[in-house]
């Protein structure tokens, strides 16, 4: 063994030995203890927020929902929501939906977060003119959420205003999820557009009938059943209500109803229940939309 003193040597010496020291250590033994580090298909920091620690890993509940336990706390808003008595013997999954809004979402996150549902949307018709339009983000969200066992749906927001439009967005969806596992309904997004703050868009300039608009949405299921798929219609309480014949659709076709609060007042058949726009998942850069399936 070399024998120095190391007293004699100068700081910048001195320093670079210490250094070396401790890297033959790290590599003669203390690397064995060192659990291996996993494989990342995404460099993306992961944070623990005061909901892991609290929260951590939320499932479904493995009780059905009763008249003695009504509610679903949500770690992903802080609150708790409570459920039309018709879902008593249900068991509420955790969701999301997400589109290229979100931007990069990090799967693996969301799904230890305790994300076991979502929707993606695939395209989308614009508003104005009326141009159809594939999602960037489509082909990334759902190889990875397949990759890690986050169930998957898949979604067109529509502003179809016949049969004929509404079938070409159909027939993009049904190519878009070619060649993908598929779990949850293929979805159509029927809602009247956000124009700068006011409702608008062409579907809502339409002035659809009813009748009108229930064919059409009913149009739509037929072809996603047709190819194989369960279809289902996202809508707000009020197109429910109002602008469509909301029984005759839930026997064709799964409801997904939108109603940002704690307690859901639509009184007609539904399966998910969009319960905010303003939710914290870890994996995702801002808010976003949050869901319970009832099964």
């Amino acid at each position: 063994m070399l024998d120095l003193d190391i007293n004699k040597l100068p700081a910048m010496a001195l320093a670079m030995l210490i250094l070396l020291t401790i890297m033959i250590s790290v590599l003669a033994g203390g690397g064995a203890d060192m659990p291996a580090l996993p494989a990342q298909t995404e460099k993306q920091p992961h944070t623990y927020t005061t909901r892991q620690i609290l929260a951590r890993k939320p499932v479904s509940s493995a009780k059905p929902l009763t008249e003695d336990v009504p509610s679903t706390y949500s770690p992903f808003t802080y609150k708790y929501y409570f459920h039309n008595s018709a879902k008593n013997g249900t068991t509420c999954a955790y969701g999301i939906d997400v589109s290229s809004r979100q931007g990069a979402v990090n799967w693996f996150l969301c799904r230890d977060d305790g994300v076991e549902f979502a929707f993606l949307r695939a395209g989308s018709r614009g508003y104005s003119e009326g141009g159809m339009f594939e999602d960037a983000a489509f082909d990334a969200n759902i190889a990875c959420a397949n990759a890690v066992g986050v169930k998957v749906g898949a979604y067109y927001y529509s502003q179809a205003t016949n049969v004929e439009e509404i079938l070409q967005e159909a027939d993009v969806l049904l190519r878009r999820v070619s060649g993908h596992r598929i779990d949850l309904p293929l979805v159509l997004d029927f809602e009247y557009a956000d124009v700068e703050g006011r409702v608008g868009g062409r579907l809502y300039d339409a002035k659809l009938s009813v009748e009108d608009a229930t064919e059409m949405c009913l149009a739509f299921c037929e072809r996603i059943r047709s190819a194989g798929y369960q279809p289902a219609v996202y809508a707000n309480t009020s197109m429910l209500n109002k602008q469509l014949d909301a029984a005759r659709l839930a026997q064709e076709c799964d409801i997904w109803v939108a109603y940002p609060g704690i307690e859901n007042p639509y009184g007609g058949e539904y399966t998910y229940w969009q319960y905010t726009w303003q939710g914290r998942v870890d994996g995702i850069a801002g808010a976003v939309d949050c869901n319970f399936w009832y099964r």
